[in-house]
């Protein structure tokens, strides 16, 4: 009958995958688990105040949690947090190795880059807008003049209508009634 009972527990440990069936076997809620799933996904789209409320709400409800410690230390602003919650994440789990990688990042310096703000991004966007229209205005100016004037763009104009291709103007459209004007 053992083995009866764990073929069925195997069956059902199958169709689970492996980071909820560690979660399973710490003691951790599958709320938890979507918590910080949801907290990396907002942390990779840029939306960093939905991550700080989602690791806000995993702390308070397991302080000591080092998934969720970690994630703090790349939701907050100041340096000095960001070495506590790694440190603190390291306390609670010393073998945790993205931990032990981000208090390695944090101890070496990083150039200061400078931030998109969503006002900066606008104005960006606003440059591009006017300089493709610029952009269009042009080619519709070269269309509209090389149309109006027959063909003159891209060769010499002949009296005839006709178009020559002589890289000098000495000598071109002789047969076509001379040069236009």
């Amino acid at each position: 009958m053992a083995w009866l009972a764990s073929f069925f527990l195997a069956r059902f440990f199958l169709h689970l995958d492996a980071i909820t069936l560690v979660f399973l076997m710490t003691g951790i809620e599958a709320d938890e688990i979507r918590d910080i799933q949801a907290a990396r996904a907002a942390i990779r789209m840029g939306d960093l105040e939905t991550a700080r409320r989602l690791i806000l709400r995993q702390l308070q409800a397991q302080p000591d949690n080092p998934a969720a410690l970690l994630l703090a230390s790349y939701v907050t602003n100041d340096h000095r947090k960001r070495l506590v919650y790694v440190q603190r994440a390291l306390q609670t789990d010393p073998e945790y190795q993205r931990a032990q990688e981000r208090l390695t990042d944090l101890a070496t310096p990083q150039p200061k880059r400078p931030t998109a703000t969503a006002q900066g991004r606008r104005i960006l966007r606003a440059i591009e807008i006017a300089v493709l229209i610029i952009a269009i205005i042009i080619l519709l100016i070269f269309v509209l003049q090389s149309s109006m004037l027959g063909g003159v763009i891209g060769g010499i104009g002949c009296a005839d209508g006709s178009t020559s291709h002589s890289t000098s103007r000495r000598g071109a459209c002789s047969y076509h009634g001379g040069i236009t004007k």
